[in-house]
């Protein structure tokens, strides 16, 4: 996390969060809003993405985030289930940000059931704080997002794709659905399902397509790829 007196970070006029959005990500994505809820899709995959949210004063609460993914992509392409999931991730966030930037917000709050909040919890490097809670006698989780340090979230995000893309360039030698995709995904009336009919490959590594960003003893966020 920047210092707070860090001025590259505090309240950046930069373009960066109008222009890393759908331009640079491996799907492409369609949005129904329906307040208090939006749904996130992914076109070619299948996964969507409900959140629920509502203003509360300088914040925006999140209270729902319910990833329900596509068990046949599973099936076909462990790596590219992977960055699907991954990256619609990714994608809610900018969205969330773009959507806290537009109401005038200080913070992203997420208060999610437990099972909801392990979808963002595995990017917890990038949050400023996260603890358990209990409502109603219901178990959740909070995590908190600085709408300050905006554009440093943002430039992680995009790093964070940068790396899911290097990664999947590598491993579609060995991943044929993958590399199907890859070669593609851009020609008009494409449809990823009803064209696969090459065997499951086998996994190549056995491992994530990158490792998530983790805080340091320090505090600073760390990333690598495997």
């Amino acid at each position: 996390m920047p210092n707070q007196q860090d001025k590259r970070f505090k309240n950046s006029k930069s373009p960066l969060s109008r222009n890393l959005g759908m331009k640079v990500s491996l799907f492409s994505y369609t949005i129904k809003r329906t307040s208090p809820t939006l749904t996130l899709r992914q076109k070619d995959t299948g996964f969507s993405l409900v959140l629920e949210m509502e203003k509360l004063e300088k914040t925006l609460r999140i209270t729902r985030f319910k990833l329900i993914k596509n068990p046949q992509l599973e099936k076909a392409s462990q790596d590219l289930h992977d960055a699907a999931d991954i990256e619609m991730t990714l994608q809610a966030l900018i969205y969330l940000f773009a959507c806290a930037k537009r109401h005038e917000m200080g913070e992203l709050l997420f208060v999610l059931p437990q099972d909801e909040a392990v979808q963002i919890s595995s990017f917890e490097g990038l949050f400023e704080e996260m603890s358990p809670l209990t409502l109603r006698e219901e178990k959740r989780v909070s995590l908190t997002l600085s709408c300050s340090f905006q554009d440093y979230f943002l430039e992680q995000l995009a790093d964070i794709k940068s790396k899911i893309h290097h990664e999947l360039w590598v491993r579609q030698r060995e991943d044929h659905v993958l590399k199907y995709y890859l070669q593609n995904r851009h020609n008009e009336g494409f449809s990823l399902f009803q064209n696969i009919t090459v065997p499951k490959p086998q996994p190549v590594g056995g491992c994530m397509i990158i490792a998530f960003p983790r805080k340091s003893q320090q505090g600073n966020v760390k990333m690598s790829l495997p």
